[in-house]
């Protein structure tokens, strides 16, 4: 049931799902590719498993904290 949540949520607003870009292994955000390799810490993976979002379109579009 959450899962369904997040993915039409995702699918409005970005016009893809989370579970389709974690199938993919790209952002739903940007479509850029993502791995642990080039996410630039845990807190960006864990996101990232949530989300959907790779650091840089979370820091884009929620602003980066600092």
């Amino acid at each position: 049931m959450m899962q369904k949540l997040k993915d039409d949520f995702s699918k409005t607003i970005f016009g893809m799902s989370a579970s389709e870009a974690w199938e993919k292994r790209i952002c739903v955000s940007c479509g850029e590719p993502v791995s642990e390799e080039n996410l630039r810490d845990s807190k960006e993976i864990a996101e990232y498993q949530i989300s959907g979002l790779c650091g840089h379109c979370w820091d884009h579009i929620f602003g980066d904290g600092e």
